[in-house]
């Protein structure tokens, strides 16, 4: 006895069109919206477009204040950190693809600098050797590997910067009981 209806009347464009075209509203007694999903998209286009310098304002007048906010950057900066803890794959993606959208122009950035001016890059590596900071670990790291920087864990960082501060010191030992060897002959 009861046929399940599978078209409905849109109240804008008053054409009948198949259920699937019309976005769910469990407030509704059929459980969809009123409008088509095409005539709802074009409503809400045409309210963006009349509304543009509104919108463009507020968000200029919001960000301006909470960028000085720190509880709203501190709000941002764990709600990003809990994002990117939760969905790890989803942001080495995210990740891969910008880093091999920007790469270009970084690196020709890059170059520009270390034509302009080698001793201020000479002394930049000198300091990250001497400091073992993470990019140079990573690329003690990845050197003579296919690994790629966000696929080494941060552990394998913190455990080869160990291991390279063991063997400087290792390394100034030895020299220094060389010397003092050499000196007492």
């Amino acid at each position: 006895m009861s046929e399940e209806i599978t078209t409905k009347r849109c109240s804008s464009c008053k054409e009948l069109q198949p259920r699937s075209d019309f976005n769910r509203n469990r407030a509704h007694v059929d459980g969809l919206a009123h409008r088509c999903k095409s005539c709802k998209s074009a409503k809400a286009a045409a309210y963006y477009a009349a509304h543009a310098d509104e919108r463009r304002a507020y968000s200029l007048r919001y960000y301006a204040g909470a960028k000085d906010d720190p509880e709203y950057r501190a709000r941002a900066v764990s709600k990003a950190t809990a994002w990117a803890a939760a969905n790890p794959e989803r942001r080495k993606q995210i990740e891969r693809r910008s880093r091999k959208k920007t790469r270009p122009q970084i690196t020709a950035a890059q170059r520009e600098r270390r034509h302009r001016n080698p001793d201020a890059l000479r002394d930049a590596s000198k300091r990250a050797r001497e400091r073992l900071q993470r990019g140079y670990v990573l690329q003690i790291l990845k050197d003579g590997t296919c690994l790629d920087s966000s696929d080494i864990p941060q552990v394998l960082i913190e455990a080869k910067r160990a291991l390279v501060q063991i063997r400087r010191v290792e390394r100034d030992y030895n020299s220094s009981s060389k010397d003092a060897t050499s000196s007492q002959g």
